[in-house]
């Protein structure tokens, strides 16, 4: 299982990002973005695994109880981890593709 995410967070939030993917990938660069709304976020392209998507999953669910945005793209999907319920909602989507990359190898 390998999925790619883009995780992007407030500006306010870089180094939270930052040890986030040290911990996941150290080479990948987080950079700075732009959206059209005026928000300046960073972001950073993450490949999960079998291995560092439970570390992600502790990460995104400890951020929502804290009450901080952070934004997750998988496919050119983007969803909003603010709440408790938007986490899950992340989480699901990957665990659905983490278990149908499990039974393709079955």
């Amino acid at each position: 299982m390998d999925i790619a995410v883009v995780i992007q967070v407030p500006v306010a939030d870089q180094d939270e990002l930052e040890r986030l993917v040290s911990a996941l990938a150290p080479q990948t660069p987080v950079i700075e973005s732009r959206p059209f709304d005026g928000a300046t976020l960073v972001q950073a392209l993450v490949i999960l695994s079998s291995t560092t998507y439970p570390f992600f999953r502790t990460w995104i669910t400890s951020r929502s109880e804290k009450a901080k945005n952070t934004y997750v793209s998988i496919d050119g999907m983007r969803l909003k981890g603010f709440t408790a319920k938007e986490v899950t909602r992340i989480t699901k989507e990957i665990d659905l593709r983490v278990k149908s990359d499990e039974s393709d190898l079955a």
